[in-house]
């Protein structure tokens, strides 16, 4: 697989393809060295998230060449990999319409690890990583079930092999969409990881805030989604919920808000960050 292969299967807006392009033609020397030492580590900080965001974009995508070489030593199909692999292009196109720049963000270096270590995949409407379970720290929301938190302390130990379901910005969360979704990875994970034993789907989202949820609308689609996950625990902070709903301040004062947005404006304190679990033989 070539840079330019690759390039091309992404899918970026064509203005952004060009400026990558363009910028490798000139820099690929350099690209390649700062591409070595990504991900070395100093003073806690890795050397991509020193450079400016723009050289941060074209090392990614760089970098993907040597990532379809990890999947592909797992048998994993072009079509997943490609389908894997567009999360880089959609965050970018996305902030590109926004604010007219071509970036990747500190945050987003960091997450993209996952791909490079081949440990995300997408299927369907949903990204299904390969991780460990973790109960997060600090003080909870007062309506948080700890209980339940507890029973599930022993049910799913720390460490515990899991899939965490991440939730691409536009994606279809239909009731259908994600029973298909949920389908394909387990019979993905059946097929090309089958050492891999999972006990879980786990989600860490502001989509599961039960204060929140409790205010949706029957017919909502969210409301269905979250409704198939037990909520173990919660945290009062809306930070999340609001830098997702509101990319930029503009977004806040548009004419075509989403009753979701609305709500977020009028009753921030509705909104949270919640883990929620179903447990494998429970799928569904």
């Amino acid at each position: 697989m070539t840079f330019r292969q690759l390039l091309l299967e992404l899918k970026f807006d064509e203005n952004i393809e060009k400026a990558i392009m363009d910028y490798i033609e000139n820099h690929e020397a350099q690209i390649k060295e700062l591409s070595r030492t990504a991900y070395e580590k100093t003073e806690d900080v890795f050397t991509l998230c020193t450079k400016d965001p723009f050289t941060r974009l074209v090392v990614i995508t760089y970098l993907l060449v040597q990532a379809y070489d990890v999947y592909k030593a797992n048998n994993i199909p072009d079509s997943i990999i490609f389908d894997t692999f567009r999360d880089v292009s959609l965050r970018c196109n996305l902030h590109y319409r926004r604010t007219n720049k071509m970036e990747v963000s500190e945050e987003e270096v960091e997450w993209y690890r996952s791909i490079f270590q081949g440990n995300i995949f997408k299927l369907g409407c949903m990204q299904f990583e390969k991780t460990k379970m973790v109960y997060f720290g600090g003080e909870k929301d007062k309506n948080s079930d700890l209980e339940l938190f507890n029973r599930y302390q022993s049910i799913l130990p720390e460490g515990t092999p899991v899939l965490s379901c991440h939730i691409q910005e536009g994606e279809d969360l239909s009731e259908h969409s994600v029973d298909h979704s949920m389908q394909m990875a387990s019979a993905f994970f059946e097929q090309y990881f089958p050492e891999y034993k999972w006990k879980a789907y786990v989600c860490y989202t502001w989509l599961l805030y039960p204060k929140m949820v409790m205010h949706l609308k029957e017919h909502s689609k969210i409301l269905k989604f979250a409704k198939r996950f037990e909520v173990l625990c919660s945290f009062d902070n809306s930070q999340l919920a609001m830098r997702t709903l509101f990319p930029t301040n503009a977004d806040y004062t548009r004419n075509d808000l989403t009753s979701l947005q609305k709500m977020a404006i009028e009753h921030k304190d509705w909104f949270g960050f919640s883990c929620g679990v179903i447990l494998r033989e429970s799928r569904l």
